[in-house]
């Protein structure tokens, strides 16, 4: 994959990401977690991946749009290529 986003907290889907993604690709990271990751990075530079943090939001903010993508609101369908368990 060219780009990759991460909206989840843990550590383990940011190994995932790093994994997956294509050299040269970008990584957004939307989302983090509460404890510091405790593996390395050194994918960024195999790979040379761009790795992007996101934070523009409050918590109201976030549940409207959540509201909005539950209720089919917002269509989502353009920018999603690719949805995969995460076991794959």
């Amino acid at each position: 994959m060219d780009v990759v986003i991460d909206a989840a907290s843990p550590e383990e889907s940011l190994k995932l990401v790093l994994e997956v993604v294509r050299p040269n690709g970008i990584i957004g990271k939307v989302a983090w977690g509460p404890k510091p990751i405790h593996f390395s990075l050194d994918k960024l530079l195999e790979k040379s991946l761009t790795l992007r943090g996101t934070f523009s939001h409050t918590w109201d903010v976030w549940e409207k749009c959540l509201n909005l993508l539950q209720t089919g609101q917002v269509n989502l369908s353009g920018l999603i290529t690719h949805e995969l368990k995460i076991d794959d």
